[in-house]
């Protein structure tokens, strides 16, 4: 018998949801990836910075049946007309649904709409799928630089950067 075909909803996140957001970071990036207590404790600032409105933006949080399964945000920069995309994450529990592809959808159909075409993000090397799904959407690397904080291990930080004329999805 066929599995009932999951109800798929992103939302735009509030204040209740920012606890959410950053338990999703600390369950991924703990138990999969070894992070250390460095790295939640940029999380949870930045979050501070958000919910303070000193990084005017927008969170969005995908359910799944009604269940939170993931987020991701678009923040204004420091850097020149540059948006900043943060807090992207998807719940291990509901990975293989095309989650991620459908929230930096609608995060691009979003920027799109507000014309914004200068977006960068921060990732780490070994999160092969994220580049994969960065690359698709017209994102480049840009700058690369060595973290010896985050984990026990030297990992590799990345930026991407996103400017319209590098490719246009919508």
């Amino acid at each position: 018998m066929d599995s009932p075909i999951p109800e798929i909803l992103i939302r735009e996140g509030t204040l209740t949801d920012i606890g959410y957001v950053a338990d999703i970071h600390c369950q991924i990036y703990t138990v999969e990836y070894q992070f250390l207590p460095m790295f939640h404790s940029l999380v949870f600032n930045s979050l501070s910075q958000y919910i303070k409105d000193e990084m005017p933006g927008k969170i969005w949080i995908i359910e799944v049946n009604g269940k939170r399964a993931g987020t991701i945000s678009l923040v204004k920069s420091s850097q020149n007309d540059y948006h900043q995309i943060r807090w992207f994450a998807v719940d291990t529990r509901f990975r293989g649904l095309g989650l991620g592809n459908k929230l930096l959808q609608h995060l691009m159909q979003y920027a799109n709409s507000k014309n914004i075409d200068k977006l960068f993000l921060w990732t780490v090397k070994i999160l092969e799928g994220a580049r994969t799904l960065y690359k698709r959407f017209g994102f480049t690397l840009q700058e690369t630089k060595i973290n010896n904080t985050w984990t026990k291990e030297e990992i590799l930080e990345e930026k991407w950067i996103y400017t319209g004329s590098n490719n246009s999805i919508s």
